[in-house]
């Protein structure tokens, strides 16, 4: 099965977008799902 791939964009902040990315990971490895993005 071919992996998904997720985009977090902000304007102006830097910290948001990887932040944002950071929150996703730990919510998808808690619901068992993290494997399915790349």
């Amino acid at each position: 099965m071919a992996k998904h791939r997720l985009l977090f964009i902000c304007l102006g902040n830097i910290c948001r977008s990887p932040m944002a990315e950071g929150v996703f990971r730990r919510v998808a490895d808690e619901e068992g799902v993290l494997h399915l993005f790349e």
